[in-house]
């Protein structure tokens, strides 16, 4: 996750890996589109989505419930309705 975070963390704009497919991705290089396309089949999650306030981790996710962690690199802490895990990590 931290070889993850260290990619994303300082482009601009969403981002988002799902499957085989990275959307809004033009800013990435070949090697880190690999490198991001491994790492979410190695932590055998579903979807990893940056935006401007962190990167979610999508772990289960049907209809409309979804469950993942985010780590959180917005200057705004989040609300309540997320439960802090570790350092930034938020559930």
């Amino acid at each position: 996750m931290t070889e993850i975070n260290n990619i994303l963390i300082n482009k601009q704009g969403d981002i988002t890996i799902l499957n085989d497919s990275i959307f809004k991705g033009d800013q990435l290089t070949a090697l880190e589109s690999d490198k991001l396309q491994e790492g979410q089949k190695k932590l055998g999650v579903y979807i990893i989505s940056k935006s401007d306030k962190g990167i979610y981790y999508g772990l289960w996710g049907f209809l409309d419930v979804r469950l993942g962690i985010t780590y959180w690199t917005g200057i705004v802490k989040p609300d309540d309705k997320y439960r802090h895990l570790t350092g930034n990590w938020f559930h």
